[in-house]
C-alpha cells in the first residue's frame, strides 16, 4: 500500500522519485538528467553545396564559391538551444550575410543546449 509519493528535481537535472510504503518501508529512485541535444536540424550557406551533404550528426564540411557573400542560416533541433556563428573568429548573426575573403574561410557554428555543446565547422574556399 502506497502511503506517500514525491517527485523532486535537482539543479543538476536529476530527478528523485520517493515512494513511501506501509510499515515504514520506502523506495527511492534517482533518474539521470535527460540528455540535451545540441544538434542542428539544418545548416545552409546561401546556395552553396555542403560536402558531405548536411546531416545533424556530421560536424565537418567543405564548400566552394565564387560569390562575394552568402547568407548563413543554422536551425537547432531543440528550441532552447542557442547558436553562435563566427567566420575567421569574427561573430556573425544567424541569418545574415557572410562576406568571403579570397582563399580559405573557416565558418564555426557552436550550438549550446544547457551544458551540452556541439561545434560544426565549414571550410569555404572562395576562388
Amino acid at each position: 500500500l502506497i502511503e506517500s509519493l514525491s517527485i523532486s528535481s535537482a539543479a543538476d537535472g536529476k530527478s528523485d522519485i520517493s515512494i513511501g510504503l506501509a510499515g515504514n518501508l520506502g523506495v527511492l529512485f534517482t533518474l539521470p538528467p535527460s540528455a540535451a541535444d545540441a544538434s542542428l536540424s539544418a545548416l545552409t550557406i546561401g546556395t552553396l553545396r555542403l560536402t558531405p551533404a548536411f546531416s545533424s550528426g556530421t560536424t565537418s564540411y567543405t564548400a566552394a564559391t565564387t560569390n562575394t557573400q552568402d547568407a548563413i542560416s543554422a536551425i537547432t533541433k531543440e528550441s532552447g538551444a542557442t547558436v553562435a556563428i563566427s567566420v575567421g573568429g569574427d561573430a556573425v548573426t544567424n541569418g545574415s550575410d557572410i562576406v568571403w575573403d579570397a582563399g580559405t574561410n573557416t565558418v564555426s557554428v557552436v550550438v549550446t543546449n544547457g551544458s551540452v555543446t556541439k561545434t560544426y565547422t565549414v571550410i569555404v574556399t572562395k576562388s
